[in-house]
């Protein structure tokens, strides 16, 4: 090696020293402002654990490329003044902020940017398909931060596992109530046909987790030939967001006196295998699939063959993203000719979320 080059590198690996410890010391005095990440491993896949382990490790929350200012302000506040503090902070603003909802808004968005941040930096097979199996969430615990990774409970019968909704959850059949449950099949193919974004991230897949613990009550569903289904719903949400947008006002279409803070849309059905005293979800089918109410009134209604072909056409691999892009005629040709994509329900369909 010449003399010229053995002083470049030499040079280099000087700058290269300087910056690992200038990296060192900033993370060692992050430490001091920022809540420590600290991982509860009970429930969670053993290789998912380890490489959230790996990826804690690495993540500098001083960064703003892994978290903006604002949200650096908010991760020091939880350092500061804990959990109890900031659930203080929530009752006050709610009392006299005019924006009640501002600050606890902020704190979730905060803490689904770090899950973000987590998965992304996992391996495609846990990205991919993350429920049943690769299930974390990130929450504040006491004055830092906590990943935990349950999901629903299981139990295994001989004809294979079946995942258990929180108690109470039930659908109605002829009249009965029956608890439900899951098979691994429906979980996934319900979360890979009611998300919005493809590929999928962290937030969606909190929803969709969301959706199965903290839902209370399925509506039973006739199938045919002695079968039967329930139907999954959700909210629209408020005015402005494209669901609302959609269900209220294109297909709807409610008077403009009418009450719709109770509005739920079909997301779609999953026919049930009564077993181990429960309904179980074999699999989940979105409104029009071979089979649903959707697919049998296109069948039998007197319309133009060309117009049934559409129609047919229209619900092969659909999804609720291609419906949230314009797919919506169909769904509305559903609900205007017999079967309602959207309703008003009793209360009480999900149990109280908490705030962070």
């Amino acid at each position: 090696m010449k003399r010229d080059e053995r002083k470049k590198r030499k040079k280099r690996l000087r700058e290269e020293k300087r910056e690992a410890d200038r990296r060192r010391y900033l993370a060692a005095k992050a430490q001091d402002v920022f809540p420590k990440i600290l991982i509860d491993p009970t429930d969670g896949d053993a290789a998912l654990v380890r490489h959230i382990e790996r990826i804690v490790a690495h993540l500098d929350l001083a960064d703003p490329e892994v978290l903006h200012p604002n949200g650096q302000e908010f991760l020091k506040l939880v350092r500061r003044e804990g959990r109890e503090g900031m659930m203080e902070m929530v009752r006050i603003d709610a009392m006299h902020s005019d924006d009640p909802h501002a600050f606890k808004h902020h704190a979730k968005s905060v803490l689904l940017m770090i899950g973000q941040r987590i998965f992304e930096r996992l391996p495609a097979a846990f990205q991919e398909k993350p429920l049943p199996f690769y299930y974390f969430d990130v929450q504040t615990a006491d004055h830092n931060l906590q990943i935990t990774f349950d999901f629903l409970p299981s139990k295994t019968d001989a004809l294979g596992r079946v995942y258990h909704p929180p108690q109470g959850t039930e659908a109605r059949f002829e009249g009965n109530a029956f608890p439900v449950g899951f098979t691994r099949h429906a979980i996934e193919r319900a979360c890979e046909r009611m998300t919005f974004t493809h590929p999928l991230t962290f937030h969606q897949f909190q929803y969709c987790r969301l959706y199965f613990t903290h839902c209370q009550r399925y509506e039973g569903v006739e199938w045919g030939d002695g079968k039967f289904a329930f139907a999954m719903y959700n909210t629209v949400g408020g005015p402005g967001n494209d669901i609302h947008d959609i269900y209220v006002t294109k297909i709807l279409q409610p008077p403009p006196d009418a009450h719709v803070g109770r509005v739920y849309y079909l997301m779609g059905y999953c026919p049930v295998d009564f077993r181990v005293g429960r309904a179980v979800a074999m699999t989940f089918l979105p409104p029009g699939y071979g089979g649903t109410p959707e697919d049998r009134l296109v069948r039998s209604a007197p319309i133009v063959r060309d117009l049934r072909r559409r129609l047919l056409d229209a619900a092969t691999n659909n999804t609720f993203e291609r419906v949230l892009e314009g797919n919506d005629d169909v769904i509305k040709w559903y609900h205007d000719n017999g079967v309602p994509q959207v309703k008003e329900m009793p209360p009480g369909m999900f149990k109280h979320l908490k705030s962070f």
